[in-house]
């Protein structure tokens, strides 16, 4: 890597300091720095970095302004320039999905309390329903008294099984999305056979992935005339697989398309949905798993799979 810095900086210098250069030489060695731009991201899928490409650009413009003996000095600069630009704006797409992965974990961070606090209100709930139950078969009522046991386990259930064997981070986003679920009158249906925490991720990307899932499934649902999200996980052969599939109202082909393409998005209130596609799609492909979708009949179908294996090196 460093060797090819050197390469480019040593034909750009030779360009500079070396005027009397025949003109096939100067073609050569103007056409070996335009090429190892391309050359670079096509190798290693990226661009050099900002501090050498810098460089570049500016003995281009030395270059340019003491006019060395042919237009390629004018095109070096001008692709220089355009790479440098790209860099740029590829810096600050990374920003912008670094600050609102860091900042939406914060705001769900201090929800973590939420949770915990209703289940103690259920404890102390649990007094209460124990006194009702005592009272009943005192008096002879055990058919009331097996009702009533009966609805409050079901009560209880519906409450617990998606948070059993969660990490208090995970249990916090899942519960408060149950939450927006029942306000907005979504039926949500949980079925984890493997808790969400033991996804192949850092914590912090567990959240943001379930997080952004989770958001965009009720957005949908919300706006649909089903209602409807399903969560289901599972591991299978070392594979995490996770699917989150949710009513929507109608899809355009050309949004079906794009639905997990960085920022494109065709209509100015679906650019925080663009957003939240675009974070889940890069989580994905930083941990080496797999992203499918269909969408049928109203219904988008998410399948996300990771390997275990490769990524619980980085899930530290």
């Amino acid at each position: 890597m460093k060797l090819f810095y050197t390469l480019v900086l040593l034909t750009v210098f030779v360009l500079l300091f070396f005027k009397d250069l025949p003109v096939s030489l100067h073609l050569l060695l103007s056409s070996f720095i335009i090429g190892s731009f391309f050359i670079w991201r096509k190798k290693y899928q990226t661009a050099p970095s900002l501090t050498i490409k810098k460089a570049i650009v500016l003995t281009s413009f030395f270059l340019l302004l003491f006019s060395l003996s042919s237009p390629f000095s004018i095109a070096l600069t001008v692709i220089a320039m355009i790479g440098y630009m790209t860099d740029m704006f590829s810096s600050y797409q990374q920003y912008i999905f670094v600050t609102n992965r860091e900042s939406s974990a914060s705001r769900e961070i201090q929800k973590n309390n939420e949770l915990f606090q209703a289940l103690r209100a259920e404890r102390h709930d649990f007094i209460k329903h124990v006194s009702a139950v005592s009272y009943l078969l005192e008096t002879n009522q055990r058919q009331q008294a097996q009702e009533y046991i009966q609805d409050y386990v079901e009560a209880l259930n519906d409450t617990h099984s998606y948070i059993q064997g969660e990490h208090s981070h995970v249990a916090s986003v899942v519960h408060q999305s149950k939450n927006q679920a029942h306000t907005w009158g979504i039926h949500m249906n949980v079925q984890l056979n493997s808790p969400l925490s033991q996804l192949p991720l850092k914590h912090l990307d567990q959240m943001n992935l379930i997080m952004n899932l989770l958001h965009n499934a009720l957005e949908a649902a919300h706006s649909s005339e089903k209602k409807e999200i399903t969560v289901s996980s599972m591991i299978r052969s070392g594979i995490y697989i996770l699917e989150v599939s949710n009513s929507t109202a109608p899809l355009s082909r050309e949004r079906q398309d794009h639905l997990f393409t960085s920022f494109h998005v065709t209509e100015k209130k679906e650019r925080h949905e663009g957003l939240g596609t675009w974070i889940i799609s890069e989580l994905v492909s930083n941990y080496h798993g797999r992203l499918e979708y269909t969408y049928n009949d109203l219904t988008l179908s998410i399948k996300i799979k990771f390997p275990i294996v490769v990524s619980s090196k980085q899930a530290t």
